[in-house]
């Protein structure tokens, strides 16, 4: 077994995304919240449960096939809303997450540290977030990040379907083509997400979340 090492990627930008249509890893007090993602080579299920405005506890089971075999691992952590702002009709945040976890890394089982960062904003028509994972065995070193801008058609009320037509790019080192792109179709209505879209290769990509 390999040493766990809890290694933090930070990755700087100028984001922005919408307290009631993103995907936020502290939420509001006592509050549960489950999503998952799934795509041809890779799926990614997580769990949290927010303690306070600040901090929550979470877990991730995460399935990564890459050209050197991957990542099939399970992850706890705790997640930290680090800084919000608000402003008139506008919301910014940066969220840090860390833990540990084990499972196969490049098809030997490993023990493994698990780290998370989060920058998004949003108004009422404009959406924005930069989002980077990694994991590391304590040698060597995997993550990704995303950064994804988007706009909405119409203004809706919190009880009504909202809609987002999303843009969306994820850098993937560790895959032969390592940048993605992608079209998505966001939809939020009260505290349930959908995404569908695809690449430009035509893979798909399915997104959902719940909040409690």
């Amino acid at each position: 077994m390999r040493r766990p090492v809890c290694g933090i990627v930070l990755l700087f930008g100028l984001t922005l995304a919408a307290q009631e249509a993103a995907t936020h890893p502290v939420t509001f007090e006592d509050g549960l919240a489950f999503s998952a993602i799934f795509q041809p080579r890779s799926t990614l299920i997580e769990g949290g449960y927010t303690l306070s405005r600040h901090i929550a506890v979470g877990s991730t089971y995460a399935r990564i096939q890459t050209e050197d075999g991957g990542i099939h691992a399970g992850f706890a952590h705790l997640n930290a809303l680090v800084f919000r702002h608000n402003g008139s009709g506008s919301q910014g945040n940066l969220y840090l997450s860390a833990g540990a976890g084990g499972g196969l890394y490049d098809d030997e089982v490993a023990e493994l540290g698990y780290a998370s960062l989060q920058l998004d904003y949003e108004t009422m028509r404009f959406y924005t977030a930069l989002m980077s994972r990694a994991v590391s065995d304590g040698s060597a070193l995997k993550y990704r990040a995303t950064y994804r801008i988007g706009f909405a058609p119409y203004v809706a009320p919190y009880n009504s379907l909202q809609s987002w037509l999303v843009a969306q790019t994820m850098y993937m080192p560790e895959m032969n083509d390592d940048l993605n792109f992608m079209l998505l179709l966001r939809f939020f209505y009260k505290t349930v997400l959908w995404e569908l879209g695809g690449d430009l290769n035509g893979l798909p990509w399915i997104q959902m979340m719940v909040h409690y």
